[in-house]
């Protein structure tokens, strides 16, 4: 079973020594406090899941593109082929509608 980290600041604004409590509970754990909340609380976890995640996405996204050496011009090239072809499969599959 995968045990999640959870931490909690006891002194955020403190010197540099490391004061965060952490304890460790399951995913089941975790589901379970989650189905505890209220609304607005559900909302802001969610909130919260959703900004790591575009986070990580660019994180990733970054790590790529910084692996390619490419042109402004080349890059809008290509998307330009790509929304094109998206474009003629999309209207091929309206035509034999």
């Amino acid at each position: 079973m995968k045990l999640l980290m959870i931490t909690f600041e006891l002194y955020p604004h403190s010197m540099s020594f490391d004061t965060t409590a952490k304890v460790s509970i399951t995913l089941d754990q975790l589901l379970q406090i989650v189905d505890q909340l209220s609304d607005k609380e559900a909302d802001q976890v969610a909130a919260r899941l959703a900004q790591k995640r575009k986070k990580d996405a660019v994180a990733r996204m970054s790590a790529t593109m910084g692996k390619v050496k490419m042109t402004p011009r080349e890059i809008d090239q290509l998307v330009e082929d790509v929304r094109q072809d998206r474009y003629d499969k999309h209207n091929r599959g309206a035509a034999g509608r």
